[in-house]
């Protein structure tokens, strides 16, 4: 059969009319919904920027917290600089002092009591202490000169061999060990003079002269001279003037 279309023809028009119509109300919609894409892309780009700018403000909050800290610990820094210099000083004097109290104390254990000793001069170098045995010169090491009377020589190398048996000694050494020339001691005892020092005071018991010397204390080579152990103390006068008042932790955060 043939289909008849029994619209009129004056409303065929209207909905042709109406077709075209409805096309560009698509068109209309599709574009509104690109404006609500763009809209919401820029809705969500401005909620992104804004919070990396938080970010970026809370990052630098923390960085100026951590600059005051640093600052704070600047004082610390200076003064563990300056409790390292006056450590170094202390060590320094310490590696080379000697204890000399225990050490004559030591002496005065192994010097046999037949012996009489008229001099005991202790010094660090060559010319201090107002010694006057000659040999002190031998060696730059710590050192006692000892000048005294014995009843015999077998009594001196006594006491050599004793002396060696001290703490830290290196080598004793005699300078001289000699009895009086019989005319020499007849001229002193008609003048009223006992003797060299008082203590010899006849021709047949000697007097000697002998030095300890010690081992060098355990420094460096330029502590270990006058001009080094000055400059230790003026290290540790240097921390000392060095030294700040140690300020108080600050609080977190301030």
């Amino acid at each position: 059969m043939k289909a008849v279309n029994l619209i009129p023809a004056d409303q065929r028009r209207s909905s042709n009319a109406a077709g075209k119509s409805g096309g560009a109300v698509y068109v209309l919609l599709g574009g509104l919904a690109i404006v609500v894409a763009m809209v919401a892309a820029l809705t969500m780009t401005k909620h992104s920027i804004a919070e990396n700018t938080a970010k970026a403000d809370a990052l630098d909050a923390q960085a100026q917290i951590a600059t005051a800290k640093v600052g704070n610990l600047a004082a610390y820094k200076q003064f563990n600089e300056v409790v390292k210099t006056r450590a170094a000083g202390v060590k320094t004097l310490a590696a080379t002092r000697i204890d000399w109290g225990e050490t004559f104390e030591q002496v005065s254990r192994v010097v046999p009591s037949d012996v009489s000793l008229t001099q005991l001069v202790a010094s660090t170098a060559p010319g201090q202490g107002g010694g006057s045995v000659s040999l002190r010169g031998a060696l730059s090491n710590p050192a006692i000169e000892i000048v005294g009377c014995a009843p015999s020589q077998s009594r001196v190398a006594l006491l050599m061999a004793r002396l060696r048996r001290l703490e830290g000694v290196q080598r004793v050494s005699v300078a001289s060990s000699s009895k009086q020339d019989g005319s020499a001691s007849a001229s002193k005892s008609d003048s009223g003079d006992s003797g060299s020092g008082g203590c010899q005071i006849d021709d047949q018991i000697p007097q000697f002269q002998m030095v300890v010397f010690f081992g060098t204390p355990q420094a460096s080579a330029a502590s270990t001279t006058a001009s080094g152990i000055k400059g230790a103390i003026q290290t540790l006068n240097e921390g000392t003037a060095g030294t700040t008042a140690t300020p108080a932790p600050s609080t977190p955060g301030s």
